[in-house]
């Protein structure tokens, strides 16, 4: 027994000073010789391919964000990648990725390269955000990246402020992979502001609306108008804001319901029934304890959302476009398939739109 107890304890003794040669060491990075990376830009340009990384470095002495860019072209991007790596003073860690961008030129094309990139690695988060740039996802990288203001918290304010305003909701690499057995997505497309000016920033990147995506390329885009339809009519809304002659109205809810007019398995036209909560978020002028100046500012908000919808089933007619992913409604529902010329199919589109409160003032704010 003793000789086994001394057998034992040799062999850990010799894993505990293999563990320490400098074979080993070598597999050990130290935090100070990493750097964060938290978004990630491709480029497929047919047999070439290009990644750019952003790495944000901490200086240690002044605690201040340093950011600097790395892009790397080769035939593949594992190959790119591992170029890229090359290229870097510090070792590069991806656990970390918050955001993809996608350029609009790729995306056209089609953007299956770069998905199966992103799942084939290990390291890779799916729940990271996917945009599309309005140019090439390294110039608009290049562009972020001049701000002291991380690029990935910049997105970050991006996602709050359009779920704020109801413009667009943001996209995963999940629900992307998921996008061939729903049939139609749309992923958000992002650029440089064109009016305006923040003197603060080198760069302000905004949302300029959403790229259809079927059989995985960008087939058309929508306005930030009619993004926000989209988003009505696939109950993604959360809230948004409508003017209304200076007076806005706040959309607290949005919620629809759809009928289909089938005939054997083809799809002729469809009902979408959506109940609207809203509320007053703030006055100009208005005296709301007229009922008829409130009831004006709730129907005024009614047909600024109708003229969007109309909108946005008008191009997806024009494209032949099942965006409202009525194919994979009917399936859920039905379990059947149906087919169906999108550009010949009726939409019915009916608001119930409702305040959530009393604004008679004279007789106090009471919550219905």
């Amino acid at each position: 027994m003793q000789k086994i107890i001394k057998a034992l304890a040799a062999v850990v003794l010799c894993v505990s000073l293999g563990l320490s040669t400098p074979l080993s060491k070598s597999k050990i990075i130290n935090l100070e010789d990493c750097a964060v990376v938290k978004s990630v830009g491709l480029e497929d340009a047919g047999g070439i391919d290009e990644i750019t990384f952003v790495e944000s470095l901490v200086n240690d002495a002044s605690s201040a964000q340093k950011q600097s860019v790395i892009a790397a072209k080769d035939k593949n991007f594992a190959d790119a990648m591992r170029k890229a790596q090359i290229l870097a003073d510090k070792y590069l860690t991806f656990s970390f990725v918050n955001d993809y961008i996608i350029g609009m030129p790729t995306a056209k094309k089609g953007i299956s390269s770069c998905l199966d990139f992103i799942s084939c690695s290990k390291k890779a988060q799916l729940s990271s955000f996917v945009y599309f740039s309005e140019s090439d996802a390294r110039s608009l990288l290049e562009d972020i990246s001049k701000d002291v203001t991380s690029t990935d918290e910049v997105l970050l304010n991006l996602n709050n402020a359009g779920s704020d305003y109801g413009y667009y909701y943001p996209v995963t690499v999940t629900d992307l992979l998921c996008s061939d057995t729903m049939g139609e997505s749309a992923v958000p497309i992002i650029g440089q502001k064109t009016d305006g000016e923040n003197t603060a920033k080198k760069s302000v990147i905004v949302f300029k609306g959403y790229a259809i995506i079927k059989n995985m390329k960008a087939v058309y885009t929508i306005d930030k108008r009619q993004s926000r339809a989209y988003n009505i009519l696939n109950n993604k809304l959360k809230k948004s804001f409508v003017d209304v002659l200076g007076n806005v109205v706040k959309i607290n809810k949005a919620h629809c319901k759809y009928s289909f007019n089938i005939a054997g398995n083809r799809l002729l036209g469809t009902a979408v029934d959506i109940d609207l909560s809203m509320s007053i978020d703030s006055v100009s002028g208005a005296n709301l304890n007229n009922e008829k100046i409130a009831d004006f500012l709730r129907v005024s908000a009614e047909k600024e959302l109708t003229s969007e919808i109309e909108e946005l089933l008008k191009t997806a007619h024009s494209n032949n476009s099942d965006i409202l992913n009525l194919g994979s409604k009917i399936r859920a529902r039905t379990g059947k398939a149906v087919s169906a010329d999108f550009r010949a199919v009726e939409y019915c589109v009916r608001i119930n739109s409702r305040f959530c409160a009393d604004y008679n003032f004279r007789k106090g704010l009471a919550a219905k």
